[in-house]
């Protein structure tokens, strides 16, 4: 029984995340800049994982297959090049099971993406 120890555990996810959103073009129309806000869900398939942790009994076996989330960003456009910056909140536990003295952790993310669009 752990009570009032600090515990670390480290959780390394494997695999692909797939989004669903929905946007919406504030400023812009042009091809030179272009503004936006997105949201909707997403979730991540977990293909392999590992964790580490102080706590005993505690495996990957134990993290949840797969991980949904729910979340909202905004993005720039200039030119051909975008830049995204977004958050993703938890929308379901981190492991399969509870756990002892654990308070259902979610995955609570920032995301930024850069890139180049080709077509």
């Amino acid at each position: 029984n752990i009570s009032n120890e600090t515990v670390e555990t480290k959780i390394k996810y494997n695999g692909f995340r797939i989004p669903v959103m929905v946007g919406y073009k504030f400023i812009g129309s042009g091809d030179f800049l272009n503004v936006r806000l997105f949201a909707g869900p997403s979730v991540l398939v977990n293909t392999s994982s590992e964790i580490q942790s102080d706590l005993p009994d505690v495996s990957s076996d134990v993290l949840a297959d797969s991980n949904w989330g729910l979340n909202i960003g905004a993005g720039a456009d200039v030119l051909f090049f975008y830049v995204e910056l977004s958050y993703e909140a938890g929308l379901n536990s981190t492991f399969k099971e509870d756990i002892e003295n654990w308070n259902d952790p979610k995955r609570n993310l920032f995301y930024i993406t850069l890139g180049a669009n080709i077509l």
